[in-house]
């Protein structure tokens, strides 16, 4: 049996935790968040939550329809902004545009770079590219683009904000070796360096690592056209390698786990909202069953386990040719 003390000092330290975990900031109606890729899915209603919950919202869409839709649907306090993560000009004219609508004594109160693409899930042997310069452009550049524009204004406020950038459980364990995944494990990375680097200067930085959530990144039917575009574009003698009927297999085995995700996006967007709000928030948000439960064992235990556990259950086998 445990000793005493040691039971004392275990359920003080949860108990302070949950207690700390629940003071949220003050004066919501005179802080600015800005969120990026909210024309749908999770910056969509990131977007709606935190209008309604009195912050003044600055939300990016890439377009203008986008940007109009959420308009309709939200308060005054609400502004919309079209924006591509990946012009540098872009990112520098809203940036322009937003220092020049909050008030002279106030700074950002929080960035979300929620802005994100899937990409083609493909097999390295069909890949090119690319395909990783597209989605790395939005996933990772983009994001950091807007971290350097961003933060001068996080500092400007007298109390110092927050960055939150969205990754996901495909940042902590590989899912193949596809370009989503490649810039996921980036985004882990430059946060990580970016908060130990802000922690001096008052600014803290947020992970949030969802795990299989149906938003439209997810889409099976976009998914299964671009395997097969990408089996039909690459060269003779790796169409014969890798063959339609492994192609056939991988695109069901792949799209079947990816886009049979839950339909409900809240619990990420609570665990968005709460870094946003809270007085104390988690350096990371893992959320959803499979992250907590599936893949934060699979990336603690052995990696030669890890990798037969996902290779069974995942990636069908080659047949032989």
């Amino acid at each position: 049996m445990l000793p005493l003390w040691i039971i004392t000092v275990v359920v003080g330290y949860f108990t302070i935790k949950w207690f700390l975990n629940r003071l949220e900031v003050g004066n919501i109606d005179d802080k600015y968040v800005f969120i990026t890729g909210c024309d749908t899915g999770f910056g969509n209603a990131l977007a709606k939550k935190l209008d309604g919950l009195g912050f003044h919202v600055i939300a990016a869409c890439l377009t203008k329809d986008g940007a109009s839709e959420l308009k309709k649907v939200t308060s005054e306090r609400l502004t919309t902004v079209v924006l591509d993560v990946t012009s540098t000009q872009d990112v520098k004219r809203v940036m322009e545009e937003i220092d020049e609508m909050i008030p002279a004594s106030k700074g950002l109160w929080a960035i979300v770079n929620n802005a994100g693409i899937s990409g083609s899930i493909l097999p390295f042997d069909l890949t090119a590219k690319e395909d990783f310069e597209k989605v790395l452009s939005v996933n990772l550049l983009g994001l950091i683009d807007v971290c350097i524009k961003c933060v001068p204004l996080l500092r400007k406020g007298r109390t110092k904000g927050r960055v939150i950038n969205v990754s996901s459980v495909a940042g902590r364990f590989a899912l193949g070796g596809s370009a989503y995944v490649v810039s996921k494990y980036a985004v882990e990375g430059f946060s990580d360096g970016l908060r130990r680097e802000l922690r001096c200067q008052g600014i803290s930085v947020h992970i949030i690592e969802p795990g299989k959530y149906k938003s439209n990144i997810a889409n099976k039917e976009r998914l299964t056209k671009e395997i097969e575009h990408a089996y039909h574009r690459t060269s003779p003698d790796k169409r014969d390698y890798c063959g339609e009927e492994y192609i056939k297999k991988y695109s069901d085995s792949l799209t079947n786990y990816l886009c049979n995700g839950n339909p409900n996006l809240e619990p990420v967007v609570s665990a968005m909202t709460h870094a946003v709000m809270s007085r104390f928030p988690n350096r990371r948000y893992l959320v959803g069953l499979d992250a907590k439960y599936i893949f934060r064992v699979l990336w603690t235990l052995p990696v030669c386990i890890s990798d037969f556990l996902f290779c069974l259950i995942i990636i069908p086998p080659r047949g032989a040719k």
